[in-house]
């Protein structure tokens, strides 16, 4: 970056350069982890590639760009940049390739977030299908392959219903598959082996195996989360005590989106320990204005668990607000065509990871 910064003067004199300037700053904060600085430096690259008419970076970059805003839990503002990137892709035309796949993957990514569980499995179909045609073999089938999982458990609600269905999407990782993609993998196995009311730990034994001890941040933190989830109902204050450490550390890392899913596991553990006041306290936190919202949670249940912690806290007022909320976003999420029959209903078990 400081390398970067100093040709920043030298652009005034070279603005053809401009774009690839900021193109290579935005990938940069992107790996240092600065993830509002990059979406940031995206939006500038957009602009520039907007000013070039290269439609095919306009795509890219804008897709990216989303990617960033659903790390920071910002699907309200990430929809019309991923609708934008699709926009743009269809004035470029058919056409194969990773770039083109990515931008269905980051569409149903925002889609889940913001509940449309359905459209989102369309969209990562229509990614994982791309991608299968590019490589088969490939990290990039294995991602799509692993999220459309996810995106059922979610739907699911992390009751048995989501768990088998999350369970026929799995997809295996192969030998050239990174370390960090097959540790997400595991952890994933973990939540649907707890939602099957399994043991997770030889999963997450795995998961740690793949990382190692300078794996991947989000993912080790991931495991910590997934075993104090596990505790029993008898040490809930210790795990929420341990969940609101690991959410502090993903809020620092600019993971807002996995922070605030840490969150509301943390409302739930202070629940079974019942301590609503805690509880409460963690949802005004979690709701407080402009606050990111949380991945892999359907937005209903965030507000089913708020109603439970407010009212057990003696807010009746405030609990029948977030009711109402509950109301409109599962009515938002049974609008998105084509629910599937015999799923669970909001407020079920959150699990880690």
């Amino acid at each position: 970056l400081d390398i970067l910064d100093g040709l920043a003067s030298a652009l005034a004199a070279a603005p053809a350069e401009r774009y690839a300037w900021t193109a290579t700053r935005s990938f940069v904060l992107h790996r240092a982890g600065r993830f509002a600085a990059c979406a940031a430096m995206l939006k500038q690259a957009g602009a520039l590639a907007l000013a070039r008419d290269d439609l095919m970076e306009l795509c890219t970059t804008h897709s990216n760009m989303a990617s960033m805003l659903v790390s920071l839990g910002r699907f309200d503002r990430a929809l019309p940049v991923i609708e934008s990137a699709l926009a743009v892709r269809e004035q470029l035309g058919p056409a194969a390739g990773v770039h083109h796949a990515n931008v269905d993957l980051n569409h149903g990514y925002v889609l889940a977030g913001l509940g449309r569980l359905h459209s989102a499995l369309a969209a990562m179909e229509r990614a994982r299908d791309a991608f299968h045609a590019c490589d088969p073999q490939g990290t990039w089938p294995t991602i799509a392959g692993n999220a459309l999982a996810a995106a059922e458990l979610t739907r699911g609600n992390e009751a048995t219903a989501g768990a088998e269905a999350a369970a026929a999407r799995l997809v295996t990782p192969g030998p050239q598959v990174p370390p960090f993609i097959v540790a997400r993998y595991q952890l994933l196995r973990a939540r649907i082996a707890r939602a099957r009311g399994h043991d997770p730990q030889p999963a997450l034994a795995l998961a740690e195996a793949a990382l190692g001890p300078q794996g991947d941040l989000m993912q080790r933190l991931s495991v910590q989360a997934e075993r104090l989830a596990g505790l029993p109902d008898q040490a809930a204050g210790e795990a929420a005590h341990g969940l609101s450490q690991l959410q502090a550390q993903l809020d620092a890392a600019e993971q807002h989106a996995q922070a605030a899913r840490l969150g509301w596991l943390v409302v739930q553990r202070w629940l079974t320990a019942g301590d609503a006041t805690a509880a409460a306290r963690q949802v005004r936190w979690l709701l407080r204005p402009r606050a990111p919202r949380a991945i892999d949670l359907l937005p209903s249940t965030t507000w089913a668990l708020a109603e439970r912690a407010l009212r057990q806290a003696g807010d009746e007022r405030a609990a029948r607000r977030a009711r109402q909320h509950g109301r409109t976003a599962l009515q938002r999420e049974q609008a998105d065509p084509g629910p599937s029959p015999g799923l669970a209903q909001p407020g079920g078990p959150v699990t880690a990871g």
